[in-house]
C-alpha cells in the first residue's frame, strides 16, 4: 500500500526548480556600476564664539566646511567640572562661573564625522546669576554658607 497519492508531484517541482534557476542565470543580467558612488567630501568642523549680552553669556556659531548637523560639548576644566551638550547650528550657552571651558564641536556631514576642540576663558563669576533662578534660591554669592527663606527671612543651614 502507497501512501504517496501523487508520485509525480516531486518531480514536477524538481523540474520547476531548474527552469527557474536557467533563467534567472541566463536572464537577469549582473549588477554594474552606472557611474562611480562617492559620500562627498568629509566636513572640516570650525566655529566661532561671539560674545553674548557681557562676558558670561557666549553664543557658538557653526562654521563647518559642509552641510551637516552639530552636536556641541561644553565642559569645564575646574571644580564644579560641568558638562553641557546641546545641538544646532548656534549655541547659546551662559557660563556663570570663571575659569577656563573646553568646547567641543563634532559635526555629522554626508561624506563622515569631524570634530574640533577649542578653550575659552570666562574671567569673573556672572555677578547676576545670584538675582534669580536656581542660585538665588539656594544660595548666596558673597557666601559659602546655604540658607533656606523662612517667612521672607534667610536661615542659615549649614557652612561649607
Amino acid at each position: 500500500m502507497s501512501f504517496n497519492k501523487f508520485p509525480h508531484i516531486p518531480r514536477i517541482y524538481s523540474i520547476a526548480f531548474c527552469v527557474m534557476l536557467v533563467v534567472a542565470v541566463c536572464w537577469i543580467p549582473g549588477c554594474k556600476p552606472d557611474s562611480p558612488l562617492t559620500l562627498g567630501p568629509r566636513p572640516k568642523a570650525d566655529f566661532a564664539v561671539v560674545n553674548g549680552a557681557d562676558a558670561n553669556h557666549v553664543i557658538f556659531v557653526n562654521h563647518s566646511s559642509t552641510t551637516s548637523i552639530p552636536y556641541w560639548i561644553v565642559t569645564s576644566t575646574v571644580p564644579p567640572v560641568t558638562t553641557q551638550k546641546l545641538q544646532g547650528d548656534s549655541a547659546k550657552l551662559d557660563l556663570i562661573f570663571m575659569g577656563t571651558y573646553n568646547v567641543t564641536l563634532t559635526v555629522a556631514g554626508q561624506g563622515g564625522l569631524d570634530s574640533v576642540t577649542k578653550s575659552i576663558t570666562i574671567d569673573q563669576n556672572d555677578p547676576t546669576a545670584c538675582q534669580s533662578g536656581p542660585l538665588a534660591f539656594i544660595g548666596c554669592c558673597t557666601q559659602k554658607t546655604w540658607r533656606l527663606n523662612i517667612g521672607g527671612q534667610r536661615q542659615p543651614l549649614a557652612k561649607k
